[in-house]
């Protein structure tokens, strides 16, 4: 399995949005993108919809304003121990996470009947 994880280095003062009404802290992420570091979720800028627009920011499920402007949820990206706590609590056992951040988890499930062999050819 593979995933995005959220680099913890990302994180100082220097991209940090206050939201003023909340005063709830973000991470600037991807230039105009927002991390909640809560929910490790990630929110895109909001964009109408060409085809519906009718419908706001409001109507979408996971939508926030921040500073008067909409964001939506697209993604999350958890830190690497996060992503080992989320995989235990789902029944999967991780044997190996790696990459150069952690994004990268070799698991099985801790029902699943599994052999594993490893041929090593040199």
């Amino acid at each position: 399995m593979s995933c995005s994880v959220f680099e913890p280095n990302r994180e100082n003062p220097n991209t940090q949005i206050i939201n003023k009404a909340t005063g709830k802290v973000f991470t600037r992420f991807d230039q105009d993108a927002l991390w909640d570091s809560d929910t490790e979720t990630c929110y895109s800028p909001f964009h109408p919809d060409p085809f519906r627009p009718d419908v706001g920011p409001e109507d979408y499920e996971g939508t926030i304003c921040v500073n008067n402007v909409w964001y939506i949820h697209r993604r999350r990206y958890r830190t690497p121990e996060n992503l080992r706590l989320e995989l235990d609590r789902h029944g999967f056992t991780v044997l190996e996470q790696s990459g150069e951040v952690t994004e990268n988890a070799i698991c099985v499930h801790r029902d699943a009947c599994v052999a594993i062999s490893y041929n090593q050819h040199q």
